[in-house]
């Protein structure tokens, strides 16, 4: 019977916290104060745009994506309603969602020999560095009670922010309520803009007299002009080309489609850099192990924020997220164990799926674009874009399947590699979960759930959340867990549990032997206050307290909900660089100046 030693397991407080955390914030959180609008730049696509090169579209394809899309790369109306953090949240023993220790920056050293590494592996193409740009303000500027609206194929654009504070504030309002007017809020903002495109397309037309473009004073007209053009509408006067191109431009982006809301995610991955210290230090060993580049064991940043919790309409499971079809040959799936969502599990096949796309592709930015939408579509879009690059895909390539998220994948994962590596700068003074001490055994004979419950000392919660993959059937002891899978248990009780299902301990004796091997728990809060225990932060242990109380505990994980750290953001008079963003800019060392990596 195999001793598998595992750091890994998950809390599911994220959306709980999140969904108490909307509801009603203490009262001295602080928002993102926006700037007034001065032409500061972002964009993504929402769906599969018409490509600006020849290629064609094919709608053949039947290939099932390895993947789900994430939920933010998903459809407006997923983001805009906030009731969809509601099927995740569950409760948490206070004792476990409120232990943490210091974060500390990636290291990525010591990576010589990793399959098609070298230190600039990671670095962000010039070509893509507007959608890494965008992507890092999704991280780390904006709330999942703000946004942006902006262009979907141009993604220098943003027209302007949204915040929702307002509504989300209001204790008076129900979740459905607040849906709707978050959608009307978006609604009205879209049209407007769509209007103002519209007007200053009749005035850019070629075909007005000259002096039309002496039209454009207002500071709004202007401001969008900013966005398609560096030149003056008295320069455009003057140059009939630039004009006409400018005109083209924003003609086409008076489309509906092409102007989108995209929900920020700042508060998501602030905690979700606080679930990662459960796994990293597992997932990177492995990775260590297989040779790959340990910048990989990020992806969850991407595609579940490290929630175990998280689940797509389409069916994609775990942290991972993994499609049915494609985890089955790696892992047990079924309706009673669904390994996907054990993160460890998952990442051994996760470890085994990049390293098939790499081996296909030879090219980590197309082989992790294919985690996302597969490697068989990936050959298909380098044979009919004919180019291996994959910023030139992007721009030549069209399908049913390559949308919005095939697109900004990998330009998703540059950014959230690059935020969590700078997460003090960019998100405060965020920190780790402590990772449980646990060690995997194969089940070797079924057994019922009220073993492992016994194991964890009666604590339900804690063996379920050491045990995601153990379904609702197996929990409600109408089934036993079946021979081929296995239990994350306590390391301490490993031999003890061992002995047990192998015969060689007598039943009746199990649990005074448990009882030689405690649990270690987290420190007493009895006769010391939180923050004294070095490595501990933590709050009054009454369930009926941290209800009452969850900007005490969000405070711990969310610095935006602490007095004296507000959200990044320029304010008018900052400096805000060549480009105008107002945001903090890539680092030299994180850009090439070659196109898309490849090895």
């Amino acid at each position: 019977m195999a001793k598998r030693l595992s750091g890994s397991a998950g809390s599911r407080a994220f959306a709980w916290l999140v969904l108490l955390a909307m509801a009603g914030a203490p009262a001295h959180a602080q928002l993102t104060q926006f700037p007034e609008a001065d032409g500061g730049r972002a964009a993504v696509e929402e769906e599969s745009i018409a490509p600006t090169g020849d290629s064609e579209t094919d709608s053949t394809e039947t290939d099932e994506q390895p993947t789900g899309d994430p939920e933010m790369l998903g459809s407006e109306d997923r983001v805009m309603d906030p009731s969809i953090y509601e099927p995740n949240a569950e409760s948490l023993p206070e004792r476990y969602l409120t232990r943490s220790t210091a974060w500390r920056p990636p290291e990525y050293s010591g990576q010589a020999g990793s399959l098609g590494y070298s230190p600039g592996t990671f670095k962000v193409p010039p070509r893509l560095r507007d959608r890494v740009n965008f992507w890092i303000d999704i991280y780390s500027r904006y709330t999942t009670d703000q946004g942006v609206l902006h262009d979907t194929q141009d993604l220098s654009i943003v027209y302007r922010p949204i915040d929702f504070g307002s509504i989300m504030r209001d204790p008076d309002l129900p979740l459905h309520v607040k849906s709707r007017r978050r959608t009307k809020m978006v609604d009205d903002a879209r049209a407007e803009i769509i209007s103002q495109l519209q007007i200053l397309a009749s005035k850019l037309a070629p075909q007005n007299r000259s002096g039309a473009l002496g039209k454009i004073r207002d500071r709004e007209e202007l401001r969008m002009l900013k966005l398609f053009t560096r030149q003056s509408p008295a320069q455009l006067e003057k140059n009939s080309t630039e004009r006409k191109r400018v005109h083209q431009a924003v003609k086409e982006a008076t489309q509906k489609k092409r102007v989108r809301f995209q929900l920020g995610q700042r508060d998501k991955f602030i905690l979700g850099v606080f679930y990662s210290g459960r796994y990293l230090k597992g997932f990177e060993r492995h990775f260590r192990e297989e040779r790959l580049p340990l910048e990989l064991t990020r992806l969850p940043f991407v595609e579940s924020s490290f929630n175990i919790q998280a689940r797509s309409k389409v069916g994609a499971s775990g942290v991972w997220q993994f499609m049915p079809r494609t985890a089955k040959p790696m892992m047990m799936v079924n309706a009673d164990v669904d390994e996907r969502n054990d993160p460890m599990t998952a990442a051994r096949g996760a470890a085994k799926l990049l390293r098939e796309n790499y081996m296909r592709l030879q090219s980590w930015p197309l082989a992790i674009t294919a985690y996302n939408h597969g490697a068989s579509g990936i050959e298909r879009a380098v044979r009919k874009a004919r180019s291996r690059d994959l910023a030139d895909i992007i721009d030549r390539y069209s399908s049913r399947s390559f949308g919005f998220a095939s697109a900004n994948f990998y330009a998703c994962f540059l950014a959230a590699v690059i935020v969590e590596r700078q997460a003090r700068e960019r998100l405060g003074e965020v920190k780790w979960s402590l990772e449980f001490e646990g060690a995997e055994i194969d089940v070797s004979r079924a057994i019922p759930w009220s073993f492992v419950v016994e194991v964890f000392d009666q604590e339900q919660e804690l063996a379920e959340l050491q045990n995601p993959h153990i379904g609702p059937r197996i929990r409600e002891g109408r089934v036993e867990i079946p021979v081929g899978t296995f239990v994350r248990i306590p390391a301490t009780r490993f031999e003890v549990v061992r002995d047990y299902l192998e015969g060689r301990l007598d039943p009746k004796d199990l649990s005074r032997q448990l009882s030689l091997f405690p649990i270690p728990k987290p420190e007493s809060i009895g006769g010391s206050q939180p923050g004294t225990h070095p490595g501990y932060s933590l709050v009054p242990s009454r369930v009926s307290e941290i209800l009452s109380s969850v900007g005490q505990a969000a405070k711990k994980l969310l610095p935006m909900f602490g007095p004296g750290t507000p959200t990044p953001s320029p304010s008018p008079g900052e400096d805000k660089g060549p480009d105008g963003r107002g945001r903090m800019s890539l680092d030299p060392d994180e850009t090439t100046s070659g196109e898309t990596n490849s090895p």
